[in-house]
């Protein structure tokens, strides 16, 4: 297997500087394990996150940072004794507390700004990591030192009506995704199972304003295409503001 040029974990370390020094730009997705029905594989959120950010440096370069499989529950997110609290079914999800999250997040932001990247781009692939991101941008000024900073998911970089974006978890638009991301971790044949008991219904882990029946590689590659490519113009007009300021 090849290795792809902008992974952070794929790079020698001349590799890494040599990026750096051409476009210090961070791309860094997050979401936790989570179901998303019987289809989708338990790191849909995460994973297709990762994908956009892959496609995005390809684009506009810069280094692109191992997909952190942490996110929090509910918004807004919840506290470690929220979390503690809260009675969940015995399903595959792990989520982490918003304490948590923060320090994670903060830490890597200040690492990075150190390293000497001028611009992180996060992407959110679970609408809590979103939020939780977002807010925590906004708390910091979207700026840690010379580090510029950007949170989002999909309904940030959506400009095109034509594509018909419906919000959804687990059925036609982001089992579309993950099939663009990576297709063999999505078996729509898979849709209605129930796992033995373990999945009480077809429903189960999705949302049913859409049907998952309808997903496709080929809309999935045009919706990645299209918000991959407005994440890629945001990256270059925050570092050309970061380069100008430094003048």
């Amino acid at each position: 297997m090849s290795r792809h040029p902008n992974k952070y974990e794929e790079m020698f370390p001349e590799e890494f500087f040599a990026e750096l020094e051409r476009t210090p730009i961070a791309y860094f997705s997050s979401g936790p394990l989570e179901w998303h029905g019987p289809h989708n594989a338990l790191g849909c959120d995460p994973l297709k996150g990762y994908y956009v950010c892959l496609r995005a440096a390809e684009i506009a370069g810069g280094i692109v940072m191992p997909p952190l499989f942490l996110g929090p529950a509910g918004t807004p997110s919840l506290s470690r004794a929220g979390l503690r609290q809260s009675k969940w079914r015995p399903q595959p999800g792990i989520f982490h507390s918003r304490e948590v999250m923060e320090i994670v997040v903060e830490e890597t932001f200040e690492r990075i700004e150190q390293i000497g990247f001028r611009v992180c781009m996060c992407f959110g692939g679970h609408w809590p990591n979103e939020k939780m991101i977002q807010d925590l941008v906004d708390r910091l000024g979207a700026q840690v030192g010379r580090l510029k900073l950007w949170a989002g998911a999909e309904l940030a970089l959506v400009t095109d009506e034509s594509l018909g974006y419906a919000m959804d978890h687990g059925s036609k638009w982001e089992s579309s995704v993950l099939m663009a991301a990576r297709t063999e971790l999505v078996d729509i044949s898979r849709f209605g199972t129930t796992l033995d008991g373990r999945i009480p219904d077809p429903s189960w882990g999705i949302a049913t304003d859409t049907d998952p029946r309808e997903a496709s590689l080929e809309l999935g590659r045009a919706y990645v295409g299209h918000i991959s490519s407005n994440l890629a113009r945001k990256a270059q007009e925050l570092l050309q503001q970061a380069r100008q300021e430094a003048k």
